[in-house]
């Protein structure tokens, strides 16, 4: 091609090799745009492109007088002119602005640095636009070019990085930074760059130049700039928080990398360790194990660590997190024990004694350790607010073990400051597991709308660090709040897709998870899908099994979801059987706050027995267990209200009275919590438990009965079958890292268990009978049992157990109904 165009930077022409003087300023612009644009223009669209201003006809004419002084000032230039159309030839020109425009850096990383480098300043550099024909199309077009060279450069920087060519990446950033010095991003990433790589000093400078720049015109750096300069004065690396590493602490800098959630980086790091002769080989060990835990590779982790110093803290601190992937709390406690004990004396480092104490928090916590977690929670916390270091996990760790023994109230503001604090200091990890647990809280407390925004943003956080565990488990609890808002599509595509990532990692306790949380999605979709349900929850237990060796929470969720599953499909003995072993699972376990959910579960089944006065003893087991924890969550109406059925059918109608205002209460304190009636009125209307609860508030006369009224009045088309199963959440526990589950967990929902629907379908049953009765109306069979989404003949059972067992003022509406 004999003319080659450099239009990026100030404008060079060569023909075959040779210099050509290029023409005036005001003719670059016409110049650039027939170089740019591959199809013959028309002389009307150069007009109105380039001299728009004093409409076509003089645009015309403007354009007819600058392509003669162009002819003039370039007369080789292969220029065609033919009648209306104008044209540069394609292949009598080579132009660098179509290279920029066309480059891929994902596949070809040299030509794209070889582009970039090559681009010397903004296109046509020096010509003003304020004054120069075309002056607006000029400005349009820089600002395209800028973003491109914008675009290109980050994404062939990122793709030297990830091929371990970091001098190469530095001097692109350095070319960029050189060409646009008010392009903060670029300079930060290169200050941040230098500082990885040991050069304080000129990474100052960078910062120094980026401020100079921007002062001249009266502006500032922006906070991460800032921040970034603080750090480096400090001595430390500021995108990570932590202090450039020397040769015996290089595992340090990868795992702040990783935990930053830059993956790439910590690769990059890991290489450049592993070539270093100066770093010991243990210390390799541990930064490539460091990583490899980061990246939920607990089994590599645990064959390099084999490897390491057992006596140096970071090791045992690592080690004990491995151990508790694997639910092992006895062996991850007394590592994270001997880590604290060797970080004790006054020459530990802050960032050590804090990680140590932190893995102890979540030892005990696994072990059900309460008060001794909480300890050693609180002395992470005070190392971190002594040295200004590491603050954003040890809240955390205290956040989490206060969620796990249900303290919500305690937890919600430790959680909030940990996303503030992780969103300043680019801690990922640490941020995905504060939406992971505040949208857990939030699915408990009934702020499902905030719990979905949390947990929808972690599981695309957990998604973009290619976390597949943790972000199969993610969605099993997005699935959980979807669910209770009534999203059953979305919710069974949620538990479909957590199982296809568990199955894709070897973690078998993962996998039966999923497949606890995919039943339980089966289970509120639809009465037809319980026998699948119960199929998913077998192929759960024969998982756990045969895979996992210790026994977990997932083990007793599934004995008492199958316990649930067999209560519906008519088998109460064996789900009476299933409730026991979910107790032996949960009491040898140590987790108390998880016995109220099953002895409920239990009385209702014993209460469709006829077994009324173990029914009775079991619900009362329930509710003084929960008044015993203190225990805070959407769960307690439920529970109380189990509790007065039982005592009114052993009887006892004032006490049950009682319990039942008890629950009104709970109901009312959390209906508090909504944002608006129409989110009152859809956690009202979510399940049939919460409508039979106000049913029954109205016909017993408890509560208030204006906000009785605002349900119960209201057509009943949202029948126990038209209604979700949505389950009543039980209170949170850890769920990643061998941890204990989440919110709403599958197994523990209170509208599941048979004898629990017949006590509900009853109680609507009533309060249909007393409204019909206000009304003046005389209900039939038919009408009920289409309102309540039930057979007649389960319609005629009930009001003949009705007439038994509610005095005279039932049986006459009873007999009202079935004539």
């Amino acid at each position: 091609m004999p003319w080659r165009f450099t239009l990026l930077g100030p404008l060079r022409l060569h023909v075959h090799g040779a210099p050509v003087r290029p023409p005036a300023p005001r003719l670059q612009p016409l110049l650039a745009y027939l170089a740019l644009t591959p199809e013959p223009v028309t002389r009307e669209e150069l007009a109105v492109t380039l001299a728009p201003g004093g409409g076509v006809p003089a645009g015309r004419r403007r354009v007819s007088q600058l392509l003669f002084a162009l002819r003039r000032a370039l007369p080789d230039l292969p220029l065609s002119v033919d009648g209306e159309f104008v044209a540069l030839p394609p292949e009598q020109r080579w132009v660098d602005g179509e290279r920029l425009r066309t480059i891929d850096p994902a596949s070809e990383p040299d030509t794209a640095t070889a582009v970039l480098l090559g681009i010397e300043g903004e296109l046509l550099q020096g010509v003003d636009c304020d004054i120069s024909p075309g002056g607006e199309w000029l400005e349009r077009a820089r600002r395209a070019f800028e973003e491109a060279d914008r675009t290109a450069c980050r994404e062939t920087v990122r793709q030297l990085l990830a091929r371990g060519r970091d001098d190469e990446a530095v001097m692109l950033l350095r070319a960029a930074v050189a060409r646009h010095p008010f392009r903060e991003a670029d300079a930060i990433q290169l200050a941040e760059l230098l500082a990885m790589r040991g050069d304080r000093a000129d990474a100052l400078g960078v910062l120094d130049g980026l401020e100079a720049s921007l002062q001249g015109y009266g502006l500032a750096p922006d906070a991460r700039a800032a921040q970034l300069r603080e750090e480096l004065v400090a001595g430390r690396v500021a995108a990570h928080v932590r202090e450039v590493p020397g040769p015996e602490r290089a595992a340090d800098g990868v795992k702040a990398a990783a935990g930053a959630g830059d993956f790439a980086l910590g690769a990059r790091l890991l290489r450049e360790v592993e070539h270093r002769r100066d770093v010991p080989p243990a210390e390799r060990r541990l930064a490539a194990a460091q990583l490899a835990i980061a990246r939920e590779e607990e089994s590599r982790a645990e064959s390099l660590l084999f490897g390491c110093d057992g006596s140096d803290p970071r090791v045992l601190v690592a080690s004990a997190a491995v151990a508790r992937t694997r639910h092992d709390h006895r062996r991850a406690t007394e590592l994270a024990t001997e880590a604290v004990l060797a970080t004790s004396g006054h020459d530990a480092r802050p960032d050590d004694r804090i990680d140590a104490l932190v893995e102890l928090t979540a030892a005990r916590g696994l072990g059900a350790e309460g008060r001794r977690a909480l300890e050693s929670a609180d002395g992470a916390v005070a190392t971190a607010r002594a040295s200004g270091r590491g603050l954003a996990r040890a809240l955390l760790a205290r956040a989490i073990e206060l969620h796990r023994q249900v303290r919500l109230t305690d937890a919600r503001p430790l959680l909030t400051d940990v996303l503030r604090l992780s969103e300043q200091q680019g801690l990922a990890l640490d941020r995905a597991m504060a939406l992971h647990y505040l949208g857990t809280l939030c699915n408990l407390t009934g702020e499902l709308p905030r719990a979905l925004a949390l947990q929808e943003e972690e599981v695309q956080l957990r998604r973009d660090l290619a976390l597949d565990r943790s972000e199969a488990i993610a969605l099993t609890d997005l699935a959980s709040t979807r669910l209770k808002l009534g999203d059953l599509e979305r919710g069974l595509r949620d538990t479909q897709l957590a199982v296809e990532l568990a199955d894709g990692r070897d973690d078998p306790h993962t996998r039966a998870r999923t497949r606890l949380f995919r039943a339980f999605a089966l289970h509120c979709a639809s009465e037809d899908h319980n026998v699948e349900a119960l199929a998913r929850v077998q192929e759960a237990l024969a998982i756990h099994r045969e895979h996992v060796d210790r026994t977990t929470w997932v083990e007793g969720a599934l004995h008492l979801l199958r316990a649930q599953l067999r209560g519906r499909l008519g088998q109460p003995e064996a789900a009476l059987a299933d409730t026991e072993e979910a107790a032996a699972v949960f009491e040898g376990r140590g987790e108390p706050e998880v016995l109220p959910r099953v002895s409920t579960v239990r009385a209702l089944l014993l209460l469709e027995l006829g077994r009324t006065p173990e029914a009775v003893h079991a619900s009362r087991e329930a509710v003084l267990a929960v008044l015993e924890q203190a225990a805070e969550g959407d769960h307690l109406p439920v529970f109380w209200f189990a509790h007065a059925l039982t005592t009114a059918a052993s009887g006892d109608q004032a006490r049950a009275r009682e319990h039942l205002a008890t629950a009104w209460t709970h109901l009312r304190e959390l209906l508090q919590l909504a944002e608006d009636a129409e989110q009152r009125r859809m956690m009202l209307d979510r399940d049939p438990t919460t409508r039979a609860l106000v049913a029954t508030a109205r016909q017993w006369g408890v509560g208030d009965r204006e906000a009785l009224v605002t349900i119960t009045d209201r057509p009943s088309g949202t029948s126990r079958r038209a209604a979700v199963n949505a389950p009543a959440p039980i209170p949170a526990r850890p769920a990643h890292e061998g941890e204990r589950g989440a919110a709403g967990e599958p197994g523990l929902e209170t509208s599941s268990a048979n004898g629990h629907d017949v006590a509900v379908r009853r109680a609507e049953l009533g309060g249909l009978l007393q409204q019909a009765e206000r009304s003046g109306l005389r209900p039939n069979v038919t009408e009920l049992a289409r309102r309540l989404g039930v057979s007649s003949r389960t319609i005629k059972r009930d009001l003949a157990t009705l007439r038994r067992r509610g005095g005279e003022h039932i049986t006459e509406q009873a007999r009202t109904a079935a004539t």
